[in-house]
């Protein structure tokens, strides 16, 4: 009969460093997207006269970047206080 095979340590946290890395990846580029302003486009309007436009409210993206950017921190932080936490001396 077959003895059974010894599992190794889980590998949990490398996906989790994995999925980190991905966020924070991913909000950086979004917003480095998310700044450039396009030096092209539709201007077929004319402005309302006395109207503001608010820069932060057209670009959804910046927002979401830099929430993604902050939860990749955050689980990359936390995965690395795991890490050392388990350590021996």
């Amino acid at each position: 009969m077959r003895e059974p095979r010894e599992v190794g340590p889980s590998r949990w946290w490398a996906a989790a460093v994995v999925g980190g890395l991905l966020l924070v990846g991913g909000g950086a580029w979004l917003v480095w997207r998310s700044a450039h302003v396009a030096t092209f486009g539709w201007f077929a309007y004319a402005p309302l006269q006395g109207a503001t436009v608010s820069w932060s409210a057209s670009r959804p993206g910046l927002v979401v970047g830099i929430v993604l950017a902050a939860l990749g921190l955050l689980l990359l932080g936390g995965v690395s206080g795991w890490l050392l936490s388990r350590r021996r001396p």
